[in-house]
């Protein structure tokens, strides 16, 4: 309660502040509310609510990590693992993949496994052990050859330079080869989502919105946008942000489409 002032919660943004281009927060860290489905995040989530006269509109990248690994599989794999993420459910893709038992283990896998997360942690997934969880590795990239070449490419850059280019030509540097696949589709979601807000406010800014009037933006948090937007307009900015997120993917030549969604509600619990 000692940062709020009026109401409100003034925290810090920097809008480059890691390594990969992600926002870094603090004073406090409002990226660390737990989320919804967390012990107590609906209730956290609840106390961030729009001003009176206002409703909080949320809109986030469909499937971001995915799509950015699809972008990079592509020059491995002709595309193929875009079109099954855009055509088929992804998740069962993966579990049949890995050769796991639930679709809900197959989700949890994808996404430990594109954080660099260790054998162990994998395993824990399954119930098993650290050996179990190498051989679920093992037996997901033989089944997906394409992303154990993209592993291997961007491990042997990463032994030879230090370093990844980004999408968007920065350079990255790399503590730890396990981490450098992450590092690289965190950076291109990252870069993905400014052009995405850089396109927003265009759209804005042309069809005559006025900040702090119609809508005030309220958080920035990896792939979503928090927005107070009057109640009449909510849908419309809703639709125009997922646009925004559209036409970032054709600006920046993504090799698999991107999208957005949003959702309408009276607090952070209810629009993400």
């Amino acid at each position: 309660m000692k940062r709020v002032r009026n109401g409100r919660i003034h925290g810090k943004v920097n809008t480059n502040g890691t390594v990969t281009g992600r926002c870094t927060h603090s004073y406090p860290n409002i990226a660390q509310v737990p989320a919804v489905r967390a012990p107590y995040g609906k209730e956290c989530r609840e106390l961030f609510k729009a001003r009176d006269g206002y409703v909080l509109v949320g809109c986030d990248a469909s499937g971001l990590e995915l799509r950015m690994l699809a972008h990079y599989l592509a020059g491995f794999d002709g595309g193929q693992y875009g079109r099954q993420l855009l055509e088929e459910d992804i998740h069962t893709v993966n579990q049949q993949a890995a050769g796991l038992k639930t679709r809900d283990q197959a989700k949890t896998f994808i996404y430990a496994f594109l954080y660099g997360a260790g054998d162990g942690k994998i395993g824990e997934i399954v119930g098993g052990t650290a050996r179990e969880g190498k051989a679920l590795k093992q037996r997901f990239l033989t089944s997906l050859p394409a992303l154990n070449a993209l592993k291997k490419a961007v491990e042997a850059k990463v032994k030879r330079s230090g370093f990844l280019r980004g999408l968007d030509g920065r350079i990255l540097p790399i503590r730890s080869e396990h981490s450098a696949l992450n590092t690289l589709l965190q950076s291109a979601g990252a870069v993905v989502m400014k052009q995405a807000l850089i396109g927003l406010n265009a759209h804005l800014a042309t069809s005559n919105w006025r900040v702090m009037q119609d809508y005030a933006f309220v958080a920035n948090i990896h792939d979503e946008f928090q927005t107070e937007v009057k109640p009449e307009l909510a849908d419309q900015f809703g639709k125009t942000a997922c646009i925004a997120i559209r036409e970032a993917g054709r600006h920046l030549k993504m090799k698999c489409p991107l999208d957005g969604e949003y959702k309408v509600g009276n607090n952070w619990a209810e629009t993400h």
